[in-house]
């Protein structure tokens, strides 16, 4: 029974957005770049059942437009550098349409924008290096020019919000202008924790960005993002509709 379930919520990855997602295999080939631990059969019937929820907010051309052709759910998630030394990780892309998340993860709860459970943190997880994959498919389109770039100059210090040597853990409430402290290491991480918390609970990232003109205007330059990669589904009516919940499966069809 469990392996019906299973196998079931596989065909449903595939068959609507030609991604292979798995939870207890990862590819031979990468393995000189990461290393995780397997989950059992009932721990990937839960993690597949969480993933879908967030798979559903994306129509297929977003997801297509991503590249993300394979993703796997491991434990104890761990890069692998130089000299065999390890560190742990959330997620990485070691190929191109290759992403590797982790199952359980260890990450805080920053600035409590959601009820915080496995579910939640896998969520977070995944609309985060989902952005980055979609930022990296096509220069074209890529969020920002480093050059001229309205995302940097909407914060009051330009470029120098970003600090790559900045100890953002010191940080006990969340900085105006970002979703949370991480977003000060720089510029592709402060975009992709503002993508991950208005995919996840867009509400309560309105709320938080009501007295805050600058999140605000971040959280429109994502929505239009958005709308741009995924030809115009991701429209206005969509957010209206994602933040009634009224996005679910069957919502593309």
């Amino acid at each position: 029974m469990l392996n019906k379930e299973v196998e079931s919520l596989k065909q449903f990855f595939k068959n609507n957005y030609k991604c292979d997602v798995k939870a207890r295999k990862f590819k031979p080939e990468e393995l000189i770049t990461i290393q995780g631990t397997e989950l059992s059969l009932s721990e990937e019937k839960e993690m597949l059942s969480f993933l879908k929820k967030e798979f559903i907010k994306y129509p297929p051309e977003y997801i297509n437009r991503c590249n993300l052709k394979e993703l796997f759910i491991l434990r104890a998630l761990q890069r692998l550098g130089d000299e065999a030394q390890k560190t742990d990780t959330s997620g990485f892309t070691p190929t191109i349409g290759s992403l590797y998340i982790e199952a359980y993860s260890k990450l805080k709860n920053i600035n409590k924008l959601v009820p915080w459970h496995e579910g939640v943190k896998l969520a977070l997880i995944f609309h985060h290096e989902l952005f980055h994959m979609a930022d990296a498919s096509d220069e074209i389109t890529r969020f920002f020019d480093e050059d001229d770039d309205p995302w940097i100059a909407c914060n009051p210090e330009g470029i120098n919000a970003y600090d790559l040597n900045v100890r953002t853990k010191d940080f006990k409430n969340r900085p105006i202008g970002f979703m949370e402290s991480y977003g000060l290491s720089a510029v592709r991480e402060d975009q992709a924790t503002v993508v991950q918390y208005v995919m996840v609970n867009l509400p309560r990232a309105y709320s938080m960005s009501r007295n805050d003109t600058v999140l605000n205007s971040k959280i429109e330059m994502c929505k239009n993002y958005f709308n741009t990669l995924s030809n115009g589904r991701m429209n206005e009516q969509y957010w209206h509709d994602l933040e009634s919940g009224r996005v679910g499966e069957g919502y593309w069809k």
